[in-house]
């Protein structure tokens, strides 16, 4: 990478990281263009060259981290050979009770009544969830196979885990009952998954 080219990382870098701590502090309406390029130290000139509007930055903000996390998740996995499911559906949940999940739920709230934000939304948490279909089957080969199974109760899974850190955030529900959801949630998963196998084998 040239250095032209590392000063445009660097310059994307702080924009999203700007744009990712405005939605958690003060939500999606309340996040300028303006406010971002303070917060980063940027001309909005130069913000506009890599990203045309809000929506783009706010998405680019999303997609990065969520990308960065997957990353973390695939690096976990291959350092653990023996990564149990219920291990991986609780480190997922714990980064559902960070920050970014907040952000991501702001950007969701507001795709509802903004048509182009939606459209990029959608198209991102598409590209997202390809991802975790593609971390399980790394993580639990036994189950490849049955794709296309894996690929709707993974989309099922992540769909109650949503639900259940927005449990924490809107109605404020303690860590403690949001941990007892879990487990239970992990006890059907877990079960479904052993009638996937033997299902195969028979």
């Amino acid at each position: 990478m040239g250095r032209q080219e590392e000063k445009s990382e660097q310059t994307k870098a702080k924009l999203m990281a700007a744009a990712h701590y405005l939605l958690v502090e003060h939500g999606y309406h309340r996040t300028s263009t303006a406010a971002v390029c303070r917060r980063a130290g940027i001309a909005r000139g130069t913000m506009l060259h890599h990203y045309p509007n809000k929506d783009a930055l706010v998405i680019a903000a999303m997609e990065d981290t969520l990308l960065r996390q997957a990353t973390a998740f695939i690096k976990t996995i291959q350092a653990n050979k023996n990564m149990s499911l219920a291990d991986l559906m609780r480190d997922v949940f714990e980064v559902m009770k960070g920050p970014t999940f907040v952000a991501g739920l702001e950007i969701a709230n507001a795709s509802r009544t903004e048509p182009a934000l939606g459209e990029m939304y959608r198209a991102a948490m598409a590209r997202f969830e390809e991802q975790i279909v593609w971390i399980v089957n790394m993580a639990f080969p036994k189950w490849e196979r049955d794709f296309d199974t894996v690929k709707r109760a993974t989309a099922l899974v992540m769909r109650s885990m949503v639900g259940l850190a927005m449990d924490r955030i809107i109605l404020k529900k303690s860590d403690e009952e949001s941990a007892a959801h879990l487990e239970m949630l992990i006890v059907m998963v877990e079960t479904y998954g052993i009638n996937i196998v033997k299902n195969r084998k028979s």
